[in-house]
């Protein structure tokens, strides 16, 4: 039987996830050819919506990150709502073909960036700060 996780666990994790997310919105467009561009969207959408009645952004975003932090996953939420509902359609080449993820990229590389002034945090143990290098260390390489 699995334990549940605390919820600063959760929002370590959630961190983690939306980091995740940052590199894959800076590599472009060869991640939507890697994933698919709905899946390249709803990566994001999954831990930063500011429509979900659970935990809308920003006031539900995890207490894991520093108000700059959230700051900058706002404008990137700005520029993603932007541009889907530009594109309207999640074809990949469409996607692609739309110029939006020129302009999402260097949004993400600078949010990456600034959560990586941090680090990762470990997602099987509570920590005040950051101490997953393993995880920093992928998403530095990625971004490089």
């Amino acid at each position: 039987m699995s334990e549940k996780p605390s919820k600063r666990l959760v929002e370590q994790r959630i961190r983690n996830r939306i980091m995740d997310s940052m590199n894959w919105f800076a590599e472009g467009a060869q991640a939507v050819r890697r994933m698919s561009a709905q899946e390249f969207f709803e990566m994001f959408y999954d831990w930063v919506d500011d429509e979900n009645p659970v935990w809308p952004w920003p006031k539900g975003s995890p207490g894991t990150m520093t108000p700059p932090e959230v700051d900058a996953v706002t404008k990137i939420l700005s520029v993603v709502n932007a541009a889907v509902a530009d594109i309207g359609d999640f074809d990949d080449d469409a996607v692609i073909a739309s110029g939006w993820l020129e302009s999402i990229s260097p949004v993400a590389k600078a949010t990456l960036n600034l959560m990586l002034t941090r680090g990762c945090f470990d997602e099987d143990f509570e920590e005040l700060e950051p101490s997953n290098r393993i995880f920093e260390a992928t998403l530095r390489d990625n971004l490089n």
